[in-house]
């Protein structure tokens, strides 16, 4: 029976795919995450020095492997955030007041006023945009976007949305 005028199997591709980009938008994925190929020079010493005289991981065997995967992934957690700081003090100084839907809908890059507009249904959206109204709705209730309450919410709601959508899951 198709739901949203599609197939429940069309339907679930576009929600998962939402909530992929989701993870981007939100900060729990990079856009472009750090591999270890993609490392500098400084990242990568950082990564085996650690791996080496803190974990006690040798190069070679599988520890070593499994502790630079981690650390670098990790750096692409802690890039992300600087990056998510620096616009939230950007809004701040713009003059967002922490707590507010203003100051959360600023770091998202959305306006904070615009006037209500016709929105196309979520039938015909891109799983993007669906992830998009996601986040702007948690936005507007003043959730900030680097709390976990932020990502909470947003996690909830697409969670709901895919429990509406595909019942069965």
């Amino acid at each position: 029976m198709p739901i949203w005028g599609r197939s429940r199997d069309a339907k679930v591709r576009r929600i998962t795919a939402a909530m992929t980009a989701g993870l981007l938008l939100t900060g729990c994925a990079t856009a472009t995450p750090k591999t270890l190929a993609n490392l500098t020079v400084d990242e990568t010493q950082t990564i085996d020095q650690t791996c080496q005289q803190t974990f006690g991981a040798r190069p070679g065997d599988v520890y070593f492997d499994a502790c630079r995967t981690s650390l670098a992934s990790a750096m692409a957690q802690r890039d992300d955030a600087q990056r998510l700081a620096k616009v939230t003090a950007d809004c701040a100084r713009a003059g967002g007041q922490p707590g507010s839907s203003e100051q959360a809908l600023c770091v998202l890059g959305a306006p904070a006023s615009a006037a209500p507009q016709r929105l196309k249904s979520l039938t015909v959206v891109s799983p993007a945009e669906v992830h998009r109204r996601i986040q702007l709705s948690c936005a507007k209730l003043g959730l900030d976007p680097a709390a976990i309450a932020f990502s909470n919410c947003v996690t909830e709601f697409e969670g709901q949305l895919t429990a509406a959508v595909y019942p069965s899951a």
